[in-house]
């Protein structure tokens, strides 16, 4: 339930459950009242009938205080009374400070004659005295309705109490109802927003499963914390890639730029042979292009993380594209003595970025030439149907019908598969003899290819097979349209 609308009802309750329940009392007590009124009724009138009797009497109506005498005894117990002669002077009365002093206007004491008057405190009832059918006087009688005045004393202290009750009852409830669903999971949310922004990572999300406005209050701070955190890792953790991006790019310079220099001086201050010179010269071109691979490298791998530079994808049919990709590779493989067989079978449909799968594949062949020996044989395979080829060092399961696969397959010496997994991590060069000539590539070869390789919408596997060599299997995802 939304807090608006519980607020509402609470509100509503609040303002018309006390009012529900002091009707209630008040329905019980009326309902009461109105039972006990005829009896009360009846007995006031039996109670009026025995002063009346008394007061009945003709010599009470005149100025003689002796025959007033038995009044406070026999009637003012009950009732209080007033009585006025003829003329309208008062003859006694329960409060004597009037009697004998002044006279009632006429009118106003033949005014309700005979009228019984039900009030809230008393009875009243007004009759004249006659003797021989002339009126000698008039009487007033008052009678208290003292059980009635104790009933709703009592009755409205138990009203009170009862709305008291109610009101403190209602207050308890909604006190807890809104510690409950307000006060707590904001106290939470404030004590988890704190931590949040002394930046104390916790794992803990807050406990709320109501869906009201806290809720998702609660839900979006979470999903935003959750994002926070993500991207404070990313950032620890690109953080620590430019650190070892720079100490590697330090150490991986720092040999080709000393021998640069070294023999640069050498032939800036020495007259040296023309063959000497020669292999100089040949050795500070190397030197260079090794340089200059490094900062490419490096330039690629930051377009490749960065999220401002992306290239715009194109799209490509059949074999003519991946034809293009695998040329360029024979003479240099020719020329380490490395025999290199292609092999392209692409009919479908793809969009690639056309400079980043050119630099895929010419980093996996850089990386199987390097590690092929003298003599061996390096595989580079296109395919996207079909069965793959028997001469595979071992078969991979490949999804045909949404993927292309290029397959560079080298003979050599392999790796365990604990340096496998790490093969494809930024600056990483394994300690083993496929690493034999250290310091002459960056350590981001592998790793471009399997950011450029997601980048396509598929994976890459580096797969070590014992006694023959390695494979590295990138696949890439085909058009929708060709599915």
């Amino acid at each position: 339930m939304k807090i608006r609308t519980w607020l509402f009802l609470s509100f509503f309750v609040v303002m018309v459950l006390p009012a529900v329940v002091i009707y209630a009392i008040y329905s019980i007590l009326t309902a009461w009242n109105e039972q006990q009124s005829l009896n009360e009724y009846l007995e006031l009138v039996s109670q009026y009938q025995d002063v009346r009797d008394y007061l009945t009497d003709p010599e009470l109506y005149t100025f003689d205080y002796r025959a007033h005498e038995g009044i406070e005894e026999d009637v003012e117990g009950v009732a209080d009374i007033t009585l006025y002669r003829e003329d309208g002077y008062i003859v006694h009365q329960t409060n004597p400070v009037r009697a004998g002093t002044q006279r009632e206007a006429m009118p106003s004491i033949y005014e309700g004659l005979y009228d019984a008057e039900m009030t809230y405190s008393h009875f009243h009832m007004k009759e004249p005295v006659f003797v021989n059918d002339e009126i000698v006087g008039f009487f007033e009688v008052s009678i208290p309705r003292t059980e009635r005045l104790a009933y709703v004393q009592s009755r409205s202290t138990l009203v009170f109490g009862a709305s008291v009750v109610v009101v403190l009852f209602m207050s308890a409830l909604i006190w807890f109802v809104l510690n409950r669903r307000i006060n707590k999971p904001i106290q939470a949310l404030r004590v988890d927003m704190d931590r949040f922004a002394k930046h104390v990572d916790s794992s803990e999300s807050i406990l709320y499963k109501k869906r009201d406005e806290i809720g998702e209050l609660i839900q979006h701070f979470e999903q935003m914390k959750q994002e926070t955190y993500e991207a404070r890792k990313r950032v620890q953790q690109e953080q620590k890639e430019k650190e070892t991006m720079t100490a590697a790019l330090s150490h991986d310079l720092r040999t080709p730029l000393t021998s640069v220099l070294a023999y640069t001086e050498s032939l800036q201050e020495r007259e040296l042979e023309p063959k000497t010179k020669e292999g100089y010269l040949a050795t500070i071109r190397k030197k260079s292009l090794h340089m200059q691979q490094l900062i490419e490298d490096l330039h690629t791998f930051n377009l490749l993380k960065s999220d401002t530079v992306k290239e715009r994808k194109v799209t490509i049919d059949g074999d003519e594209f991946f034809e293009m990709l695998t040329d360029g590779y024979d003479e240099l493989c020719a020329s380490k003595q490395i025999t290199l067989n292609k092999q392209v079978n692409m009919s479908g449909s793809y969009d690639v970025h056309v400079n980043h799968m050119m630099r895929l594949v010419d980093n996996l062949v850089s990386n199987a030439i390097r590690h092929t020996p003298i003599g061996g044989e390096i595989h580079l395979l296109f395919q996207d149907a079909g069965q793959l080829p028997e001469w595979l060092f071992t078969q991979v399961d490949i999804d045909f019908q949404h993927f292309g696969v290029l397959i560079v397959q080298n003979e050599g010496e392999t790796i365990d598969m604990v340096e496998a997994n790490r093969i494809f991590e930024p600056f990483y060069q394994s300690d083993s003899s496929r690493t034999k000539e250290q310091g002459q590539h960056s350590g981001l070869g592998l790793s471009v290819a399997s950011m450029i390789t997601k980048q396509h919408g598929g994976e890459i596997k580096f797969i070590p097979v014992d006694g023959y060599g390695t494979m590295l299997v990138s696949t890439f995802e085909k058009k929708e349209e060709s599915l």
